[in-house]
């Protein structure tokens, strides 16, 4: 048997779905390794409280309102950059805005089953959980802002 691991990996939870919020944070309390310590419904408050909250890694859903996970308002916000893991149902092996996302930076992406009920998020949730803690070790040199200015201006 390992070693209790003292070092949880902090996340910031992105995805303008409440339920799937609540789907994503029971996933990840279910791993020793992984506290969610906040959510975000859009971009833009994902940006704001990645500077507060200094996550270790973010999740992010693709399409989302107001400012979604491609886009971005062009300026750089934190100090630190974060890891991020692209959750969406639109991030699909092979799709062009997983391939833009993962050229300007994300660490990884996991596709959301295409109903998105609880027992479907459950059968990516060994993939989400390995995924995100790796990421979570990830020295990034880029900030989720940055990501998305990039993005946007394609």
């Amino acid at each position: 048997m390992a070693p209790a691991l003292s070092k949880k990996f902090r996340v910031l939870v992105v995805d303008d779905s409440a339920f799937m919020r609540k789907v994503l944070e029971s996933i990840f309390a279910t791993d020793e390794q992984l506290t969610v310590i906040g959510h975000a419904k859009d971009g833009r408050e994902a940006i704001a409280l990645a500077e507060s909250l200094k996550p270790d890694v973010i999740t992010m859903d693709l399409n989302m309102p107001h400012m979604d996970g491609l886009q971005g308002d062009g300026t750089d916000h934190d100090d630190e950059p974060r890891p991020i893991v692209i959750v969406s149902s639109e991030s699909k092996e092979g799709a062009a805005s997983t391939f833009e996302a993962l050229e300007l930076g994300a660490i990884d992406f996991v596709t959301k089953p295409s109903s998105g009920i609880d027992l479907d998020m459950q059968s990516v949730k060994d993939d989400l959980l390995r995924k995100v803690r790796i990421a979570a070790k990830v020295r990034v040199v880029r900030t989720a802002s940055r990501l998305a200015a990039q993005l946007q201006a394609r």
